[in-house]
């Protein structure tokens, strides 16, 4: 991903407290004229340890939700913005946590609307609970369920109430694992 000019410009202080607010205990460090390439490079400093690594020394997770806050962060609010599986090798308090960044997103006057397809229980857990703490409002989060059946993809909307409850019930497979796997 090309960030490098676009997070220079914008404020490497904005990304950082993106990272800040997902949870993520690294910041990120951006060295110009690196050997051997004399090029701009990224680097990630533990908040814990100090310890400067580069981003395969962070964990496939963290590297891998860069992307994601740069389409947040400095996209612009005209480019709508497809994120497929961002949830993907997060830790599960990092996955909640980037729910709650993905709504905080789009509220932004700079933030093109949001297309994430996720399969992450806890991050629409964590968009339902704002909803239910009246911090986003039903009407702005639309989830959909994507199935299979005989004659092909079958789209269906699951509408939420203002309980942050769904008012659909979700087909077989999603939501009742967790019951299943406790009783």
């Amino acid at each position: 991903v090309p960030i490098g000019d676009r997070v220079a410009k914008r404020g490497l202080n904005e990304f950082n407290a993106a990272l800040e607010r997902l949870g993520v205990p690294h910041s990120l460090r951006l060295r110009d004229n690196e050997f051997p390439t004399n090029k701009l490079a990224v680097w990630f400093k533990d908040r814990r340890s100090g310890t400067l690594v580069r981003p395969g020394g962070v964990g496939s997770g963290v590297a891998q939700v860069i992307p994601v806050i740069a389409a947040c962060e400095f996209c612009g609010d005209r480019t709508l913005v497809s994120i497929e599986q961002p949830e993907l090798h997060l830790h599960p308090r990092l996955q909640a946590n980037l729910g709650e960044y993905l709504v905080e997103a789009t509220r932004s006057s700079r933030t093109a609307p949001l297309i994430v397809e996720t399969h992450s229980e806890l991050l629409i857990l964590r968009v339902l609970r704002m909803i239910r703490e009246g911090k986003t409002d039903p009407s702005k989060v639309a989830v959909y369920y994507v199935g299979d059946t005989s004659e092909g993809p079958q789209i269906t909307r699951m509408r939420i109430d203002a309980n942050g409850e769904f008012i659909d019930e979700w087909p077989a497979g999603f939501f009742e694992e967790r019951l299943d796997e406790l009783f």
